[in-house]
């Protein structure tokens, strides 16, 4: 799996997990965007796994 991914994977269960208390802390936790992290949360696929 890509590292980016794995980041993104781990923000998005650090956050539901409640580790973080907003979107933007894990999202900064882990060096990614804001935009990145919620459009995942909102069901989002990356265009690498979409095809």
């Amino acid at each position: 799996m890509d590292p980016q991914e794995q980041a993104i994977e781990q923000a998005i269960s650090d956050y539901c997990a409640g580790v973080y208390p907003s979107k933007r802390r894990a999202a900064k936790a882990f060096s990614l965007s804001k935009k990145t992290l919620r459009r995942r949360l909102n069901s989002y696929t990356n265009s690498t796994t979409s095809y």
